[in-house]
């Protein structure tokens, strides 16, 4: 029940307790109620009232934007296909240091696939670009420029079989351990020295770090690549493990019999809207890797 539903149906039900309560002409008339049934319906109404109330003056809750980094119990995990600019989930935020100085942040970004994600590409404090000498999955990278001596950053990939921080595990070992490995998810690990001009207009839902999503499965080559192409995604998305479809090769061959799959594919992106912004052919003709004429960035939401 909404809220204005909420606050007139306790208004009617304040408004029967008080015509029919005793001593009023409806209860000399005998239609009256008990005084344990006024109070009854008096009582119900005005809960129904303050319930009302209370729910329109609450503020309404809004997803985060996927370009924006939030904290919350549980969220979504995207799917990142292409190359995006994303911010992520809050998993860790302390600080250390004699005087508290270093302050520690964990995003996770992404799903990971199982064999991770192809790249990241930036770090973001809103939209001014924290600048590294390499972008390595890893490897803890020191800033350059602006930022260099106060700001390190590590990212993972997103395998299953990577292994946790080792920025974080040094620094402060007895929170972060060798055991918080967050398997087949892409994240990020930040050491922010404090410095009151240069972190002036830090904030936590400003950073974002750009990304080239997940290494995918393509059946034309037999190869686990990075691909923009649709089709590579659908079928990922139909057959990986960890998702409940989880096809098989049986399953395909029975609802795309022989090489159709791409052909199929191909027709539902010629539907308009279906694939997002501008199409693209996924047919053998025009010359080149059809993966090559992407479709642009896009994100898929578990």
């Amino acid at each position: 029940m909404g809220a204005v539903g909420r606050i007139i149906g306790g208004i009617v039900l304040i408004g029967v307790a008080i015509l029919f309560a005793p001593f009023t002409p409806f209860a000399i008339a005998g239609w009256g109620l008990t005084a344990a049934g006024a109070i009854f319906f008096g009582t119900i109404g005005a809960s129904l009232v303050l319930g009302g109330i209370s729910q329109r003056l609450l503020p309404k809750f809004k997803v985060p934007g996927r370009d924006v980094s939030y904290r919350a119990v549980a969220a979504p995990r995207v799917f990142l296909v292409g190359r995006a600019e994303l911010g992520g989930m809050v998993a860790l935020l302390h600080t250390a240091g004699t005087n508290n100085e270093f302050f520690y942040i964990v995003l996770a970004l992404c799903e990971g696939g199982g064999n991770g994600i192809e790249a990241w590409t930036s770090l973001k404090f809103g939209d001014e670009e924290v600048t590294f000498s390499a972008h390595t999955f890893n490897t803890v990278h020191s800033a350059t420029g602006k930022y260099a001596g106060f700001v390190r950053a590590q990212v993972q990939d997103g395998q299953d079989t990577q292994t946790a921080f080792s920025m974080l595990t040094t620094a402060i070992p007895g929170l972060w351990t060798a055991n918080h490995k967050g398997n087949g998810v892409a994240a990020i690990a930040l050491e922010l020295k404090h410095d009151p001009d240069k972190m002036r207009d830090f904030t936590i839902e400003r950073l974002r770090v750009g990304l080239k999503g997940m290494k995918m499965y393509d059946v034309r080559t037999g190869t686990t690549i990075y691909s923009e192409n649709p089709a590579v995604f659908l079928r990922h998305y139909l057959t990986a493990a960890r998702r409940a479809l989880r096809w098989t090769d049986r399953d395909q061959q029975q609802h795309f019999p022989g090489d159709k799959f791409f052909e199929y594919v191909e027709r539902l992106q010629n539907w308009n809207g279906m694939w997002g912004e501008r199409q693209a052919s996924l047919g053998s003709g025009g010359g080149g890797d059809p993966a090559a004429r992407d479709l642009g960035a896009k994100e898929w939401i578990e």
